[in-house]
């Protein structure tokens, strides 16, 4: 995916130094309070109302347009794409993560034995693990898009897109640990609120939620940059053929 970064309220100031992008102030201007633009990268900003019961935030990004308005009072994310709208409730969305992140952290290592790859996500449930069956020279692929699951054993018909889909995987959790670790406060909740957006979802949907829960530039780009990995990983899970033993 193309890097993407969209400046939050909170770092207008470094966004300004560091990445040039032009920060406009719209006090006399109801439509939004700051915008922020950055034609070099394609993205376009507005917090167009930020007080203490609501944020709301306007997003452009890759040709999307998406407008994510938090009810802070609520807890509960309105979120507006392509005519369509759709809430999330971060009060029933947040335990769920938080559940996800702390069995994640207690997950203990048993080393690789014939296991090759072993990867997952809790953000959306997708996973990724093969065993390599050695005697008999074969592996064997259980994965899933998060939506779905295929158990598969490995052949030319599908090698290449298996191996594929591992890597977008590895590539998915890295850009996770990335995102959580850019995050100041409120992992738990840009976490359940990122989670709980669709697969269809656009990559400015994502950015707005992350913003609308105070996520800071980099991080609000990480969030974006996870979502574009996951369409990918949806895209090639449905053409991953399932291969029975006895058609190898």
């Amino acid at each position: 995916m193309k890097k993407i970064a969209v400046a939050s309220v909170l770092s207008l100031s470094i966004l300004a130094s560091s990445t040039g992008a032009q920060i406009v102030s719209a006090q006399q201007n109801e439509a939004f309070i700051q915008e922020i633009k950055d034609e070099k990268l394609g993205i376009s900003a507005q917090i167009q109302k930020d007080d203490e019961n609501v944020k709301k935030v306007k997003v452009i990004a890759e040709n999307e347009t998406s407008i994510v308005e938090y009810d802070k009072k609520r807890d509960i994310l309105r979120i507006e794409e392509n005519g369509e709208t759709y809430e999330i409730n971060l009060a029933e969305e947040r335990p769920k993560a938080e559940r996800k992140m702390a069995a994640l952290q207690a997950k203990v290592d048993l080393g690789d034995y014939d296991v090759v790859d072993d990867y997952e996500d809790y953000w959306w449930d997708a996973y990724v693990i093969s065993y390599d069956y050695y005697e008999i020279n074969e592996m064997l692929w259980n994965l899933s898009d998060g939506e779905d699951t295929k158990t598969t054993w490995e052949a030319s018909a599908n090698s290449s897109r298996l191996e594929k889909f591992s890597g977008q995987m590895q590539n998915l959790r890295s850009k996770q640990r990335a995102a959580e670790a850019a995050l100041a406060t409120g992992v738990a909740s840009v976490v359940a609120g990122v989670a709980a957006a669709p697969v269809t979802a656009g990559v400015s949907t994502v950015v707005g939620i992350a913003l609308s829960l105070g996520a800071a530039v980099y991080a609000a780009s990480l969030f974006g940059d996870a979502q574009d990995i996951r369409k990918d990983i949806h895209s090639n899970f449905r053409r991953i053929e399932v291969i029975d033993f006895d058609e190898l």
